[in-house]
């Protein structure tokens, strides 16, 4: 009789884990276990890295974020992390390209982002998680703390952008058209379904801020859909919310971040105040400054390659705009967040990307001008004056064009 090698291994590991768990009681000691399977590729390492989250910044920081213990993923995908007497709060799970220097360098461009946010309370805690590191984000499934159910039904409001982008990068890729001087129908064809579907996650994500009873999942919410971050006409809404967490908890670390956070975007980045000055190295390897730009109004582009949408948004939105009013005093100031420089410059030539294209090798959450700017994920375009004074912060793509006509027209 041939036994099943397979079968007989996954059941020794369970018999095992089972043990574990048991003897760990027995003593007293708290065991927080995270285990499950991801498949994986020769393109990415074999192994997941596990990171304390200390405050609501560092949910999607890669820089002063320690690796608290990394897993070998086996040739059945299988991992395992054993933490004893665990520190509660969020943590996040990371699984690097075969490229990646960092432990914790974390992808934000759509579909390729590179982790996922999980809740451990820190004793007798047991998570299992099923996915595809290609795409780990997107396609992971979960089954443990109540949090981390919550986390997941965050991440499933955010699918329908997932699956629309997807389907609009493919689009692009075979409508050339849009590449012509003019501003293409198909340009704008492609982009309404992700503007339309974007907004309908954003609904969403707001609708689960609104009504959840857990303050956690509500700040990853938050930082999900970069509410606070990304549209300053939401300032009181986050702040009603904020309120209304603190009321639940007040010595919660994440809820005071957040609170902070509020405070700092509201400081430094209002309409109408001045923006810090950009220093970078374009396409041909010289200095690039934005304050020395001659033009009457400028679109700062926060971008990388990995994400889709941005690309999009670079090709069917904003090379058209630049063209189209270029001679009326229109520029743009491209800042790619990306640590591969060949690789940017390719997809500049290859796309025809115009304006003043810069980049910033430290990538989002290393990044210096990132930071001065509260650059949390891409795209993040800012609209300022010739003086530097922000106009508008990631208008409505739909109303970019009528925000840069009507301010050439009246000034």
């Amino acid at each position: 009789m041939y036994l099943n090698l397979s079968i007989n291994t996954r059941i020794i590991k369970s018999t095992c884990l089972l043990l574990l768990i048991l003897l760990s009681r027995q003593s007293g000691h708290c065991l927080a276990i995270v285990n499950g399977v991801v498949q994986h590729t020769a393109l990415w390492k074999p192994v997941l890295y596990l990171s304390y989250i200390n405050s609501f910044d560092d949910i999607f920081r890669s820089a002063g974020v320690m690796v608290k213990d990394s897993a070998r993923i086996d040739t059945n995908g299988e991992f395992i992390f054993l933490l004893q007497n665990s520190k509660p709060g969020i943590y996040r799970i990371q699984i690097q390209s075969i490229s990646s220097g960092l432990p914790t360098e974390i992808n934000l461009g759509i579909p390729g982002e590179n982790y996922i946010h999980i809740y451990i309370y820190g004793t007798r805690d047991t998570i299992t998680i099923q996915a595809n590191g290609a795409e780990l984000n997107r396609s992971y499934q979960i089954q443990g703390n109540p949090e981390c159910i919550l986390f997941q039904q965050i991440r499933d409001l955010r699918l329908p952008f997932f699956d629309t982008l997807r389907s609009s990068w493919s689009t692009l890729e075979n409508a050339p058209s849009v590449l012509s001087e003019n501003y293409p129908l198909s340009g704008r064809v492609i982009l309404q379904p992700m503007e339309t579907t974007l907004q309908n996650v954003q609904h969403a994500l707001y609708t689960f801020i609104d009504s959840t009873t857990n303050p956690i999942a509500g700040l990853l919410a938050v930082a999900y859909c970069q509410l606070s971050l990304k549209d300053g006409t939401c300032d009181s809404f986050l702040e009603a919310s904020a309120d209304k967490w603190s009321q639940t908890d007040s010595t919660n670390t994440y809820i005071r971040s957040f609170i902070k956070n509020i405070r700092d975007q509201k400081i430094h980045l209002s309409t109408g105040s001045v923006v810090p000055d950009i220093i970078l190295p374009g396409t041909s390897g010289y200095q690039n400054y934005l304050s020395e730009i001659q033009a009457r109004i400028i679109l700062i582009n926060f971008w990388t390659t990995s994400c889709q949408e941005c690309c999009t948004l670079n090709i069917t939105l904003i090379n058209p705009l630049l063209r189209r009013y270029r001679d009326q005093g229109f520029t743009v100031f491209s800042v790619a967040l990306d640590v591969d420089n060949a690789t940017w410059q390719g997809i500049v030539e290859k796309n025809k990307l115009d304006g003043i294209q810069v980049t910033d090798v430290n990538k989002i959450s290393a990044s210096t001008t990132a930071r001065l700017y509260r650059v949390q994920n891409v795209p993040d375009l800012f609209l300022i004056d010739s003086e530097g004074y922000l106009i508008a912060r990631n208008p409505d793509p739909r109303q970019l064009e009528g925000l840069i006509r009507a301010y050439l027209e009246s000034n």
